[in-house]
């Protein structure tokens, strides 16, 4: 099986080449992605903020000896991240929860509709001028291709268009990763994670299997060096890699053969990116800040693996999101 790694990918400005370079596809439906992810970033919180409430009102269950308590908190706790309220083995601290969190809930959705429908407005404007423009330039596959991608969003809604809507893993917190070494997960006083350890390369892992195709999305910032992703035979991407942070490293998920992607590895020291790796079973494609960084092919259908993130070499990780998500 030949595998071929792509150092300089459609968008990618060149060296000395202007950032303005002309969007394609993929750019537009990343940037539309992350601006959507900002927007909705207030019901993020305020998801992580009962999650939060749950964890503080069962270790005061616990500390008392309320084992009914404790077991209704965590069928609340499972339930909510299914998207729904179990309402099994209630008690009135946890009514008095749950109300404040639809309260607050529904404050907060009202606010963002007029936000999301715009954005779509906008989103939906760019790429009817991106057909007209590959068009123009007799660029025709590439304009069929645009204009399937507008109507499957139409017809299934934006955010349906090419994931199932299922999240098959999202970190939480510690009771949803597995480490390996002495990885440590903390919570971040901006709010998100802090991942840190003593040894040189440890990492998270998911406490689920994922097969292809699947999205990794991460909101991450590393203080140093290595931003590292884990998935099939051990590492799957390196950011700001130790031996040269310029260097984007990809490793194969069979072989775990090393791809190197120069030019295209850095992430600014202490600034939030947006990370999306598109894994499917004949290849994976790394995107970071809305920008494609690299690329390789293989046969990857049979790969079942949890996923995975870690510091290494001493370097100290905030994580403000990270999900997987199932794609077509």
């Amino acid at each position: 099986m030949m595998t071929a790694v792509a150092a300089v990918l459609g968008g990618i400005p060149a060296q000395g080449q202007s950032d303005a370079a002309k969007p394609d596809l993929e750019d537009l439906l990343f940037e539309y992605e992350v601006k959507k992810a900002e927007i909705d970033r207030p019901m993020t919180d305020l998801q992580r903020q009962y999650e939060g409430a749950l964890g503080r009102l069962k270790d005061e269950m616990k500390s008392q000896g309320n084992l009914d308590a404790v077991l209704a908190l965590e069928a609340e706790k499972k339930g909510f991240r299914a998207g729904q309220f179990v309402g099994e083995g209630d008690f009135d601290a946890l009514k008095r929860l749950r109300d404040k969190y639809r309260d607050a809930l529904s404050r907060a959705e009202s606010g963002l509709e007029k936000s999301r429908a715009a954005l779509v407005e906008a989103s939906t404007a760019k790429l009817e001028a991106l057909q007209a423009r590959l068009t123009q330039e007799g660029r025709l596959d590439e304009a069929q291709a645009v204009v399937k991608a507008l109507k499957r969003r139409q017809d299934r809604g934006w955010d349906a268009a090419d994931a199932s809507g299922a999240v098959l893993w999202e970190l939480t917190g510690a009771d949803s990763v597995t480490p390996e070494g002495d990885c440590r997960l903390a919570p971040d006083e901006g709010g998100g994670f802090r991942v840190e350890s003593p040894e040189k390369v440890t990492w998270l892992k998911s406490n689920v299997s994922i097969k292809p195709p699947f999205r990794i999305e991460a909101r991450v910032a590393t203080d140093s060096t290595n931003v590292r992703f884990y998935w099939g035979k051990k590492t799957l991407a390196i950011f700001n890699w130790e031996m040269r942070e310029d260097e984007l490293r990809i490793h194969d998920p069979v072989t775990h053969r090393g791809f190197p992607v120069p030019g295209q590895g850095f992430l600014e020291h202490g600034e939030m990116h947006d990370i999306q790796i598109d894994v499917t079973p004949e290849r994976v494609t790394i995107r970071a800040d809305r920008r494609p960084r690299g690329e390789i092919e293989g046969d990857y259908a049979a790969v079942d693996s949890p996923v995975g993130i870690g510091p290494a070499f001493g370097s100290v990780l905030r994580i403000e999101s990270l999900r997987v998500v199932r794609t077509e």
